[in-house]
């Protein structure tokens, strides 16, 4: 607990991306803002730079920007100048060129035409002002329905719940924070991008993809955020070289993105000093729900409620209520009144909350499979049970509805033999009364299809 006793730290809350970008230029800005390849870039430059293109920007008015750029330091600039002129930016990994109804226009913004505002335009004096309660940004997301569309943000949502993850978890001037989960993301936008430059710390992004783990060592990395697939992955290394040749020893914590690690990763991260950070969160709400932070923190669960939202479980499904909650779908009022029931977000996430307030998620609801005898299993848990049979890598399990029964087709990852496998597997079923709901076992070497969270894809092409 924090010293008064809380769970959460005092943070200065922010009303708008104006008064952020503000804060940077008087508070931070000698700093460091970005480390570019072998580049720094103060923050003196980098709000001027913001100030450059809100001039080229002001000259349109509410118009619709998908941000077409891979920098760290060139996202920053396009996504804070479009808000702070008024206008709004598009989140998405493939290009959107016009909204829902097909009738409004998306512009593309490109690195090229960030740099040439920039050697072109003067800095404005002024910025653009606009309700922080009205649409600021869109992002796409899969949403509670698993349907792909877009999720409309105020600036006020994103920045509550960018308070709120500060007040949870402490983040440093002093640190330096690694770029990993692409900005447009928003976990990458607001963990990754928003809270470290509020703190006044320095974002590293070597801009190679592929040099992941290096950059550790080459920039002293401090912080980061990750997918579990690349916590688990750094571990690995860590365990084989060490921790001084991998981190230099610099590394402090890791803000762990979509699942949990396994318990004997967090453990090891846990024992040489390096805190990881989990929680539980979605695009409609800006994205943090939970978070397990500096000051109150439960293996296993997804979190205390963020202060910037409240947390309920109605009939098993987890519904949140908060200033972070989305305006609704991007032109799609009926999409919206499906997930939002008097003021209340349905999230489609199955989960409780224990008596001490953290809560714990357990599935999805559209994944519950129910048997004709209406006998109910989570696949999440019987993917559990799975993962402990020695061999198994990964696991994933769906249903199979024949005329007239449910069954179960099974997916591991198993660098096994592949009968020894599968008879371990008929065994455990066995010994669940699940055997005779069996369809198929399929082991495979192949990992599972992952989302760029490190969330498996529940739809697989399998590989015999």
């Amino acid at each position: 607990m924090n010293d008064d006793g809380s769970a959460f730290q005092q943070v200065q809350p922010c009303a708008s991306m104006t008064d952020f970008v503000e804060k940077l230029e008087t508070q931070f800005s000698n700093n460091t803002a970005f480390i570019a390849g072998n580049r720094r870039i103060p923050y003196a430059e980098f709000c001027e730079n913001i100030r450059k293109c809100v001039s080229y920007f002001c000259r349109f008015e509410r118009r619709y920007y998908y941000i077409h750029i891979l920098s760290a330091y060139y996202f920053a600039v396009a996504y804070l100048s479009i808000v702070c002129s008024g206008n709004i930016a598009v989140l998405s990994k493939q290009p959107i060129l016009t909204d829902p109804s097909g009738k409004v226009p998306v512009y593309e913004i490109t690195e090229a035409m960030l740099k040439d505002a920039i050697s072109n335009e003067q800095p404005s004096d002024t910025f653009v002002r606009t309700d922080p309660e009205i649409l600021a940004t869109v992002a796409q997301s899969s949403g509670t329905t698993s349907v792909a569309k877009g999720v409309a943000l105020s600036q006020k949502a994103l920045l509550c719940n960018m308070h709120a993850g500060m007040s949870a978890i402490k983040f440093e001037e002093s640190f330096r924070y690694l770029h990993v989960i692409p900005y447009y993301h928003l976990f990458g936008l607001v963990s990754n991008m928003l809270a470290p430059l509020y703190a006044g710390a320095a974002i590293c992004d070597s801009g190679k993809p592929l040099s992941v783990y290096s950059d550790f060592l080459e920039y002293h990395i401090s912080a980061t955020c990750l997918p579990p697939v690349l916590v688990t992955g750094l571990w690995n290394m860590i365990e084989r070289y060490g921790f001084e040749h991998i981190t230099g020893g610099y590394l402090k914590k890791i803000i762990c993105a979509g699942a949990p690690p396994d318990y004997s990763v967090y453990a090891g991260f846990e024992k040489i000093g390096v805190h990881i950070f989990t929680g539980y969160g979605l695009t409609e709400c800006a994205p943090c729900v939970s978070v397990n932070g500096d000051y109150a923190n439960k293996t296993g669960s997804c979190g205390l409620p963020a202060i910037c939202n409240k947390v309920k479980i109605v009939d098993g499904e987890i519904a949140v209520k908060g200033d972070n909650l989305m305006l609704g779908y991007w032109e799609a009022p009926a999409e919206t009144a499906k997930v939002i029931v008097d003021g209340w977000l349905m999230t489609g996430d199955l989960g409780y909350i224990d008596a001490d307030g953290f809560l714990f998620v357990t599935g999805r609801k559209n994944n519950l499979i129910v048997f004709e005898n209406g006998e109910k299993w989570m696949p999440e848990q019987l993917e559990k049970k799975l993962c402990e049979i020695p061999g198994v890598i990964e696991s994933l399990v769906t249903e199979f509805r024949s005329p007239d029964k449910v069954l179960l087709d099974i997916l591991v990852v198993s660098t096994e033999e592949k009968h020894d496998m599968a008879t371990r597997i008929k065994q455990m079923l066995g010994e669940v009364q699940l055997l005779s709901r069996l369809h198929t076992v399929t082991v495979t070497s192949d990992p599972l299809e992952k989302t760029a969270l490190g969330k498996v894809k529940r739809q697989q092409s399998t590989k015999e």
